[in-house]
């Protein structure tokens, strides 16, 4: 079966839907699966079904596949969070090479102690972590920065969330971290997604979840040797079956 069949099975695509390609990304350590659709596909409007919406197949218009009213792009809060933790990182690399050069370097091995979040601020290492954190260090500043954007989450309006990010995003700016502006415009660009947030609060992190098991699945069994027997363990591990005997 080709790697594009079976992601259809897998995605329960059918006509007009079907997978181009599957590729694997190194960078991102996951599959990659290209969903496309005929051209001309005709559409009901969700909201009249009287109108008609239609696929664009303009290639000057590639990342717009859909001329549906009233649909809006969310971004999700994962992914942002990722952007904004790999600026820190980004960060921290410069800075330590830095102190290296210069004698020393408080954040030898601390790599992971900016990724975490200390539920409890008790232990050990939250101790040690606040200890490094108030070190006048840019790392510092750059991870407060990231920390305090996960208030932007909590906004149920639009306008106080506007306000909110563009206050965010001025002081930002203002940090002279390279890496964490380099986010910042990325992330104005696509403002209007971001605000999307406070009024539909989705997030695909549900979908991850279940992506991040179904590769544990297919690790842990080395491979299938077909479908069914691969869509099966899905749906047993997955499915929230009642397996309770009586």
């Amino acid at each position: 079966m080709q790697d594009t069949t079976l992601y259809e099975h897998l995605l329960g695509l059918k006509s007009p839907w079907s997978v181009k390609s599957v590729d694997l990304s190194l960078e991102e350590q996951r599959v990659v699966v290209e969903v496309v659709i005929k051209p001309g596909q005709v559409w009901a409007d969700p909201i009249d079904n009287t109108r008609r919406a239609h696929i664009n197949g303009w290639s000057e218009r590639q990342w717009r596949h859909l001329d549906i009213p009233q649909a809006g792009i969310v971004h999700d809060r994962f992914h942002v969070a990722k952007y904004l933790g790999d600026a820190v990182d980004a960060v921290r690399k410069q800075e330590h090479r830095s102190l290296l050069q210069a004698g020393g370097s408080p954040l030898t091995g601390s790599k992971w102690a900016w990724q975490k979040t200390y539920a409890d601020g008790h232990s050990s290492e939250a101790v040690a972590f606040r200890a490094l954190n108030l070190l006048n260090l840019k790392t510092s500043r750059a991870w407060r920065i990231k920390e305090t954007f996960r208030e932007f989450w909590r906004y149920r309006y639009t306008g106080a969330a506007k306000r909110f990010f563009d206050a965010w995003s001025n002081n930002a700016m203002r940090s002279r971290l390279e890496p964490v502006k380099k986010v910042v415009r990325m992330l104005r660009r696509h403002e209007a997604g971001l605000l999307n947030y406070s009024k539909h609060r989705i997030s695909n992190a549900c979908a991850e979840g279940f992506n991040s098991a179904i590769q544990l699945i297919k690790a842990n069994a080395r491979g299938f040797r077909n479908f069914t027997n691969y869509r099966a363990r899905i749906l047993f591990h997955c499915g929230k079956l009642d397996i309770r005997l009586g």
